[in-house]
C-alpha cells in the first residue's frame, strides 16, 4: 500500500519549488484547505463564513500577500472560548477520507484589545507523519454582510484534492 501522507508531503514540496513558494507556505495552505473541507461537511457549515486574507487570497489563486490565519464570522454560535473550542473540535473529527492530516488545538483565548473587533482567537498545530504546522483562526462577530454570504469554492494546492466549498462574504463586481 502506498504511502499517501509521504506522496503528499513530496507533491508540496515540488509545488513549491515550481510555484516559488516556500514549502512551509504550500503546507500551511494544505492544511487550512483540509481545515476547510472539514468544515463544510460538518454541522456548523453554515454558521462560519470566511473572510479576511485566506478568503482574498484564494480570489486571487494563491497569486497575492502571503496570509498566516484563517479568519471567520460567527453566525448564530455563541462566542465564547468553551463553545469554540467544542465547536472546532467536531470540525476536526469529521472525515474527509485524509485522516493522515490531524490537527491539535493549542489554545484559545479572546482576542487582544489591540485587534479592531471582539473575538477568539485559536492556535491550531496541524500534522502529517512529524511535520508540523501552526495556523491561527480568528472568530469574529458583528459585521454585517452586504449584500450577503455567498458560497464559494476555494481552489486546493494539489488537484487531485477536493475543493472545499465555504460560505464567504460577497465580492462586488
Amino acid at each position: 500500500m502506498a504511502d499517501i501522507a509521504a506522496s503528499v508531503l513530496a507533491r508540496l514540496k515540488n509545488k513549491a519549488a515550481e510555484s516559488g513558494r516556500s514549502y512551509q507556505l504550500c503546507l500551511q495552505l494544505f492544511f487550512q484547505e483540509e481545515f476547510l473541507r472539514r468544515l463544510e461537511k460538518s454541522k456548523y457549515a453554515e454558521s462560519l463564513v470566511l473572510k479576511g486574507g485566506l478568503f482574498l487570497y484564494s480570489l486571487t489563486d494563491f497569486d497575492s500577500r502571503v496570509t498566516v490565519d484563517v479568519d471567520f464570522l460567527l453566525r448564530q454560535i455563541p462566542n465564547t472560548p468553551e463553545q469554540l473550542k467544542s465547536i472546532l473540535e467536531d470540525i476536526i473529527a469529521v472525515p474527509t477520507g485524509n485522516d493522515f492530516v490531524t490537527f491539535e488545538i493549542k489554545d484559545i483565548a479572546p482576542i487582544a484589545v489591540t485587534k479592531k473587533y471582539a473575538g477568539i482567537g485559536v492556535s491550531i498545530t496541524a500534522r502529517i507523519k512529524n511535520t508540523r504546522t501552526p495556523f491561527s483562526i480568528d472568530f469574529g462577530v458583528g459585521d454585517v454582510i452586504v449584500p450577503k454570504q455567498e458560497k464559494r469554492r476555494i481552489p486546493t494546492q494539489l488537484p487531485d484534492f477536493e475543493s472545499p466549498t465555504v460560505n464567504t462574504y460577497s465580492v462586488e463586481e
